[in-house]
């Protein structure tokens, strides 16, 4: 593709040619890859036209003297689609007005997040009462920590009923703790997918740690979205529970006191027969009694 150079001030410009720029805001559907914000708006009173506030931004910088200029980059590679990403005119200014904060490798990070979280909303309906699709794709930022929770849902499925190391635990496991509950851009579908993450991993999985660990997740969850929470929600926090008392052969007593705690939690939201939850704490404290 050929390179559109300016010269500003003396200085030779590798600047995006309008295929390039078109490019860059249709892989990420037209959102800031920083902020996420929709550049593209249709003008009040104007049923033709449209504003943009969309930019693309260089990652290396076009010039010398620019922030990121690499100059072992050619022209074609620094005016490239490689070299680009799409951004509000607002993100843009500062990523290269704080080029410490955004260095060359947090800004293609950047872009290729912003890029799969596209893909994943694509078809996905953000209108009241339809947020979600049947398999739980939310929209937005959601979207795209779906996709990491998949991935490592994918890798203990791939094992085919082998168990975990206990090294590989700990890794999946913090692979997914950067998700934080409290955080409102979280929809509760993304809760629902780390409900479905931690049931495969206790399904293959023994180690006391990770077990306790996953039963403190489930009740940070259960507090953040309770007023959300449908019966079947509900219910597969206690399926993965009852998973996890199945699983432990050591440490049942502190475990014990952590379910007890969860499902005592569970039981006062009235969001479903609160009885089910219950008979789970009956059973469980049965069963430490007899060990």
């Amino acid at each position: 593709m050929p390179t559109k150079a300016t010269k500003k001030g003396g200085n030779r410009r590798d600047n995006f040619s309008a295929a390039v720029v078109k490019i860059l805001h249709k892989r990420v559907g037209g959102k800031c890859c920083r902020c996420d914000a929709t550049t593209f708006g249709p003008v009040a009173n104007n049923p033709i036209k449209s504003i943009n506030i969309g930019q693309a931004a260089h990652i290396a910088a076009a010039a010398p003297g620019g922030p990121r200029y690499d100059p072992t980059m050619t022209p074609e590679e620094r005016a490239g689609v490689t070299n680009g990403m799409w951004m509000c005119s607002n993100c843009h200014d500062i990523i290269d007005r704080d080029v410490d904060e955004y260095p060359t490798a947090k800004l293609r990070a950047m872009r290729k997040k912003a890029e799969q979280r596209a893909k994943a909303e694509m078809g996905v309906g953000t209108s009241k009462g339809v947020s979600e699709t049947t398999d739980g794709v939310a929209v937005g930022v959601s979207a795209a920590t779906i996709v990491d929770i998949r991935k490592a849902k994918a890798e203990i499925r791939a094992l085919n009923g082998d168990k975990l190391s206990e090294s590989r635990a700990e890794e999946l496991l913090e692979s997914v703790s950067f998700i934080d509950p409290a955080v409102d851009s979280y929809l509760p579908v993304v809760a629902r997918e780390l409900i479905a993450f931690y049931e495969q991993l206790v399904m293959h999985c023994q180690q006391p740690y990770v077990l306790l660990e996953v039963v403190r997740r489930l009740w940070i969850l259960a507090d953040a979205y309770h007023t959300q929470w449908t019966k079947q929600d509900v219910e597969a926090i206690t399926r993965v529970s009852e998973r996890v008392m199945k699983s432990v052969a050591n440490e049942r007593n502190r475990i014990y006191q952590s379910l007890v705690a969860l499902l005592k939690d569970l039981s006062t939201y009235k969001i479903l027969a609160s009885t089910q939850a219950l008979l789970v704490l009956f059973f469980i404290t049965i069963d430490v009694l007899m060990i």
